[in-house]
């Protein structure tokens, strides 16, 4: 890969760079610079990132759909193992609900001194957009590295042509006078494919997910004094959870018990099937507790608990309450909530 300067018709070549970069300068120009990957402007979330088998993952990023972009970097030549462990950190990524990947990008942004710490706050402020999508329903996988051996490329086209979000880029660093130069390659996946893949279109879902959002700050300014006044710990105020395929989505908030215990009340939308769309109500733990468990199933507490199902099992007590809708707008989830976190709040006082 060569790199000439044209001036005046005549081409200078600009000799490659002969400082040898480290892994980690690399990763701080990425990061600071993410527009070099896909060449356009890609949220950082995540850095030298932990997962819970203990292997660390080098950048993680949100692009504009709501993808999780996992970006692993090589300075040299990238191991052939490195399309495993690409695949390792993505199915991790996968399994994960949303609520986990806002934990890493708040600790990222703590550390970074981002004034908004909330993933939704951050991502529409950088995005200039007025909703955020569902975070991480799909996962990008990004090998970064000045060279790639056949032994990476032809598992990584294999996977991309099967419809896996694979892409190897190569890069090169060139030295002028003047200044340092990065030039990328794109050897394995099509970044044309990668942006006509994104819809513009909103599923019900989504638009459930909107409405929710409009519930948590409803909940968080009508009910969260309310929730502080009890006996329990608060761990946290409203917040928003959608699962992966979106049949879940809700506003949420935890207490810690006597024993340590967390336990939560959910208020929100399920989508079971196309057919089928039901407003529900909620208590769980979230821990095995046999006080608490002891507790719920008191006299008193049932009695408030006569409309709902008990689920629990095994020293986890869960309830929850399910009414059949035709559709969801703003004011009769408001309504179905009022109802509903009244009956909460006050089994949580028995307790």
């Amino acid at each position: 890969m060569n790199l000439f300067q044209i001036k005046e018709n005549n081409a200078t070549p600009i000799s490659p760079s002969d400082i040898e970069k480290s892994e980690r300068s690399i990763e701080e120009l990425i990061e600071r610079n993410p527009n070099i990957i896909l060449g356009d402007k890609l949220l950082i979330i995540g850095r030298q990132v932990k997962t819970d088998s203990g292997k660390i993952l080098d950048l993680l990023a949100v692009d504009k759909e709501g993808r999780l972009v996992v970006i692993e970097l090589k300075k040299g030549y990238a191991p052939r193992e490195i399309v495993a462990q690409i695949l390792d950190y993505s199915s991790w990524l996968r399994s994960l609900p949303e609520r986990r990947i806002e934990d890493i990008a708040r600790n990222y942004f703590q550390k970074k001194n981002t004034k908004n710490i909330s993933l939704s706050d951050e991502f529409m402020k950088f995005y200039n957009i007025e909703a955020c999508p569902e975070i991480g329903k799909e996962v990008v996988n990004i090998l970064f590295a000045k060279e790639f051996s056949e032994e990476v490329i032809n598992p990584a086209k294999y996977l991309y042509e099967f419809d896996l979000s694979i892409y190897c880029i190569r890069f090169d660093t060139f030295k002028s006078k003047q200044c340092e130069y990065i030039i990328t390659d794109n050897i394995v996946g099509d970044f044309d494919e990668y942006y006509s893949e994104a819809s513009e279109a909103r599923s019900d879902k989504y638009d459930n997910r909107n409405i929710v959002k409009q519930l948590v700050s409803y909940l968080q300014e009508n009910y969260s004094h309310a929730c502080s006044e009890l006996r329990f710990e608060k761990l946290f105020d409203f917040k928003l959870y959608q699962s992966r395929d979106g049949e879940w989505t809700c506003a949420y908030i935890d207490w810690a018990y006597d024993d340590g215990a967390k336990f939560c009340i959910e208020v929100g939308t399920q989508s079971s099937t196309e057919e089928e769309l039901r407003l529900y109500s909620c208590f769980q733990s979230r821990n095995v507790s046999e006080v608490l468990n002891k507790k719920v199933h008191s006299e008193e507490s049932i009695k408030l608990f006569s409309e709902f199902e008990d689920d629990s099992e095994n020293n986890k007590p869960s309830f929850g309450k399910y009414q059949k809708v035709d559709s969801v707008d703003f004011e009769s989830l408001k309504k179905f909530a009022d109802q509903e976190v009244a009956t909460l709040l006050k089994v949580i006082e028995t307790l």
